[in-house]
């Protein structure tokens, strides 16, 4: 069984504490598991991060272009 306490432990990450608390091989495969999809969520999270910055900038030079065009017609009358 695993267990966590967190006094004892103030400064590892629970990954850390889950490996240092793991007895037997369930025990094992469990913390590779959730190593694993921390690993999976950091990509993730990164790809994601990278297609924001993508869409923010498209806005962005979305909305100059709108604001060029008011400009543009607001000079023209």
């Amino acid at each position: 069984m695993l267990k966590y306490h967190r006094r004892s432990h103030r400064h590892k990450s629970p990954v850390q504490c889950l490996r240092w608390r793991s007895s037997g091989d369930s025990d094992a495969a469990s913390t590779t598991a959730v190593e694993t999809t921390l690993e999976r969520l950091r990509g993730t999270r990164g790809a994601l991060e990278e297609l924001w910055s993508d869409r923010e900038r498209r806005l962005e030079l979305t909305l100059q272009l709108r604001h060029f065009e008011r400009d543009a017609l607001e000079v023209g009358y």
